[in-house]
């Protein structure tokens, strides 16, 4: 009877634990399972033009500069510098031009990741032959000539010009000779592989590059009809292998095409370029430039206001001389491309502007030293001075110091503008350069 009664005690008390366990279990695994939080993802973007650097200050290199609204992937911070991915480069901008905007949280309920959706890939399609070239502008070396009709691949947009991949080529086009025939995606057909076959060449007009032998068929074998003196236009009309059926003067006969170039359309002239004026200010940067025919001269007034405070200076023990007022188109074209083969254009861009764009052209920019000064271009109690009083007189510091990556010049103490006391001495109060006090990113 003992033996029984110890046996259900013992039972007993293993069902109670037993029960106990079992009853503590699922909450447990509950809270460990609400204790996941998804952390939310961090987007900058770009509040104006902002130069990517190759180093947390404005001395680093420029590697490109981000349009304003531009997405960019935050990486990390180094004082009151972020270093960013865009376009894949990496490098650092001011994180005084980015604003930050958060993407929301997903909700607790953790899904599977879904396979991103592949954006629908951009096409144009060339409205004439078209030259794809090295880079986004004439200057820049011709790659290929894309028939016109051709269908390119939109890769990204630099001003006027598109970047595209054609014929497994990139480069640029002007995108005044293509149209959009971006096609709605296909649900789940495949895309069909391209033609290989090499389309006839497009007529139009080509000009020797030799004096050629048009013969009456395509190969050397054949009779030569008449040559063909260099530089002359001939007109197409079909192609065998590597020779070309044309027509020159009243003649139909073939020639070698290897001896041939194609003669573009006449390319869309290049807009005129316009002086700009801001509230009545007239703006000089590496945006806005000015013609080539653009030649007022100094400025009298100008002159007149630099002459008042070289004497007010003098007044204070200070002597100084204007080196260098009005430039001319030329002449500054010949001083920045000197200045380019000395130091290579990316450390020039710095400090010298590109005809053009010079504010020397407009005749109302004085560099001024102290007289006698050894280095005029070296900070001196002269440039302090003028630091200090040079709106009074009319003029301000054109590029101050810390501002580089809004004027796109290094400090340039020397270097002063005329803008007229009334104006010269708000800008100064305002403790912004002139473009930022114009509203001008």
């Amino acid at each position: 009877m003992k033996l029984s009664s110890t046996r259900k005690v013992v039972w007993a008390l293993v069902v109670i634990l037993f029960s106990l366990f079992i009853a503590e279990l699922p909450l447990g695994l509950h809270s460990d399972s609400s204790s996941i939080v998804e952390a939310s993802k961090v987007d900058y973007h770009t509040t104006s033009n902002l130069n990517l650097r190759s180093g947390a200050s404005t001395k680093h290199k420029i590697l490109l500069t981000i349009p304003k609204g531009k997405k960019v992937d935050y990486l990390s911070k180094s004082g009151s510098w972020f270093k960013v991915k865009y376009n894949g480069k990496t490098g650092f901008v001011s994180s005084s031009y980015v604003k930050k905007a958060a993407v929301p949280a997903p909700s607790k309920t953790k899904t599977p990741a879904a396979k991103a959706a592949t954006p629908n890939k951009v096409e144009y399609q060339t409205t004439t032959n078209l030259n794809l070239r090295a880079g986004a502008s004439t200057k820049h070396k011709v790659l290929l000539t894309i028939p016109k009709g051709r269908k390119v691949d939109y890769v990204s947009k630099s001003g006027t010009w598109f970047k595209v991949k054609y014929s497994g080529k990139t480069g640029f086009v002007s995108s005044s000779y293509v149209k959009n025939v971006t096609a709605a995606a296909p649900s789940k057909a495949k895309a069909q592989p391209a033609p290989t076959k090499t389309a006839p060449t497009p007529k139009g007009e080509y000009q020797t590059t030799s004096n050629l032998n048009m013969r009456a068929g395509g190969s050397t074998k054949h009779k030569i009809l008449l040559t063909i003196p260099k530089g002359k236009k001939v007109e197409y009309v079909s192609a065998t292998g590597s020779w070309f059926q044309i027509k020159y003067s009243g003649k139909t006969g073939f020639v070698s095409s290897k001896y041939l170039t194609k003669v573009n359309a006449a390319a869309k002239p290049a807009p005129e370029v316009k002086p700009t004026h801001i509230n009545g200010v007239l703006l000089v940067n590496k945006a806005h430039g000015l013609p080539s025919h653009y030649a007022p001269g100094e400025n009298k007034e100008a002159r007149a206001a630099f002459n008042q405070m070289a004497a007010a200076s003098n007044k204070d023990g200070i002597k100084l001389t204007a080196f260098s007022t009005y430039r001319s188109y030329d002449y500054q074209k010949t001083l920045y491309t000197n200045y380019v083969k000395k130091d290579g254009q990316a450390a020039a861009d710095r400090y010298s502007a590109k005809p053009g764009h010079s504010e020397h052209q407009t005749g109302l920019a004085f560099d001024i030293s102290q007289t006698g000064a050894k280095n005029p271009f070296a900070e001196s109690k002269a440039t302090k001075w003028m630091e200090t009083n040079a709106h009074t007189y009319g003029f301000i510091v054109r590029y101050p110091k810390g501002k580089e990556h809004i004027t796109g010049y290094m400090y340039e103490p020397w270097h002063l503008r005329y803008l007229g006391v009334d104006l010269a001495t708000k800008v100064y109060n305002s403790g912004k350069t002139l473009e930022e006090y114009l509203g001008v990113k």
